[in-house]
């Protein structure tokens, strides 16, 4: 069951942003979308107080999201879990394996915002530091995370379905 009430509260963040979506039907250039079809796109988000600007990549196949907590091969800008004096670290190990890749990390939480949504609050929110990752991150690809925005039934999994 605590699965689901974790996943319930990251939902929280991703249910303001697609709500903000849906209200003001804006487009990629007004929310800092950035990427090329068939590729990947990334947003950019601050984290932590103070504010750490990092870019996640947009998944729609997953509710998840991961922050890359040190430095992995692959990419070198990073959320300082130090430097953030709002950081707080339940020390509950999370993973995920995907077609291509994988990491492992544990469940924190931190205030969150995204600088291109102007009228949506700063939220505090559950999500995954990275800490071991194997092939996720691309070379160069400018992100360092991930933001899950499938909903519930597609990126949740549970041994009673």
């Amino acid at each position: 069951m605590l699965f689901f009430e974790i996943m319930l509260f990251i939902n929280l963040i991703q249910v303001i942003y697609l709500f903000y979506l849906f209200i003001y039907g804006a487009n990629a250039y007004n929310f800092n979308l950035f990427g090329d079809a068939g590729q990947a796109y990334s947003v950019t988000i601050i984290i932590g107080t103070p504010g750490q600007k990092l870019n996640v990549i947009v998944d729609t196949g997953s509710t998840t999201l991961a922050i890359a907590s040190n430095a992995h091969h692959g990419i070198e800008k990073y959320f300082h879990t130090a430097n953030s004096t709002s950081f707080i670290d339940s020390g509950k190990e999370v993973q995920a394996k995907y077609s291509q890749g994988m990491w492992v990390g544990h469940l924190a939480s931190d205030l969150i915002k995204f600088p291109s949504l102007k009228n949506v609050p700063q939220v505090t929110s559950d999500f995954a530091v990275i800490t071991n990752s194997h092939n996720f991150f691309m070379n160069s690809s400018g992100w360092q995370g991930l933001l899950g925005l499938a909903y519930l039934p597609v990126g949740a999994w549970s041994e009673e379905w």
